[in-house]
C-alpha cells in the first residue's frame, strides 16, 4: 500500500506550493533580467568587434601597400 499523500495541513508553510511557485517565478524573473543585461553587453561587444575587424582590414591594406613596392622586384634598390 503506497504511503498517503500529505494533506494541506501537513505541508510546512515554507515549502507550500504557492510559496515554491512564487520563489521559482521570482528566481526566473531575476535570471531573465540578468540574461537581458548579458545580451545587451554581447550586442555592444559584437559592434565593437565589427569596428575593430574593419580597422584591422585597413591596417592590413596599409601594411601591404608599404611592402609591395619593396618586394616588387627590388627596382628601388638598384643603383
Amino acid at each position: 500500500m503506497p504511503p498517503p499523500h500529505p494533506t494541506r495541513t501537513s505541508i510546512r508553510p515554507s515549502i507550500a506550493p504557492s510559496n515554491t511557485k512564487a520563489r521559482q517565478v521570482s528566481h526566473l524573473t531575476s535570471q531573465l533580467t540578468q540574461l537581458q543585461a548579458n545580451l545587451a553587453d554581447l550586442e555592444d561587444i559584437a559592434r565593437v568587434t565589427a569596428v575593430q575587424a574593419e580597422n584591422i582590414k585597413v591596417l592590413g591594406s596599409l601594411n601591404c601597400a608599404m611592402y609591395v613596392p619593396i618586394l616588387g622586384g627590388g627596382k628601388m634598390w638598384v643603383g
